[in-house]
This record gives C-alpha cells, sequence and structure tokens, in this order.
C-alpha cells in the first residue's frame, strides 16, 4: 500500500502488535483497557480495546492488541482474576450471504 515504506522507516520490519478477537471462558467480561498476560507470567503481553458479552455466542468475547504471536495460552486480568482467553477469527460473526434477487 501507499504509506509501507514510511511505515518501516518509522517500526522498522512490520507492527509490534496485532488486533486479535478472543472468547472468553467465563462469566466476567473484559472491558477497555484490562491487560492481556501469557499464562504463567506477571508482566502484560497486550491489552483489550473493547470487551462485551454476545447473545448470539452466549458468552463474553474482546478484541485486543497483543505483542507478538498469539500461540500459546493467554489469559485476560480482571481484577484479580485471570479468565483464559480462546483466539477466534475476526470479524466474530459473518452473515450468511442470500441470493440475489431476480
Amino acid at each position: 500500500f501507499v504509506g509501507r515504506d514510511a511505515l518501516r522507516r518509522v517500526h522498522g520490519t512490520g507492527p509490534t502488535k496485532r488486533l486479535h478477537g478472543f472468547f472468553v471462558d467465563g462469566k466476567r467480561i473484559p472491558r477497555q483497557g484490562h491487560e492481556v498476560h501469557r499464562v504463567g507470567t506477571e508482566s502484560a503481553c497486550g491489552v483489550v480495546t473493547s470487551g462485551t458479552f454476545s447473545p448470539t455466542f452466549e458468552r463474553g468475547l474482546c478484541m485486543a492488541y497483543v505483542r507478538g504471536a498469539v500461540g500459546g495460552a493467554l489469559e485476560v486480568a480482571i481484577g484479580k482474576a485471570k479468565l483464559p482467553l480462546v483466539p477466534t477469527e475476526l470479524p466474530f460473526y459473518k452473515r450468511p450471504r442470500t441470493k440475489a434477487r431476480a
């Protein structure tokens, strides 16, 4: 794209964090600003940008910027609790295509 060279000059080889979608195991809902951690670490590897309860999926979901690969177990810190995150594709829901009317 047009700004690729300028971004590489500023950030080096590529972005250090990427936006990912997650389902949340548990009843609590992650909100903007909650920290994302790799399981077993105390330092944050990401931050939630938005989260809510989805009536369609009947569980919580969120989007978060995460540094590095999403491989490995991740969890979100909500207060003193840490809830497991399950990575999923974005967008969360794709409406089925309907046949065009003639």
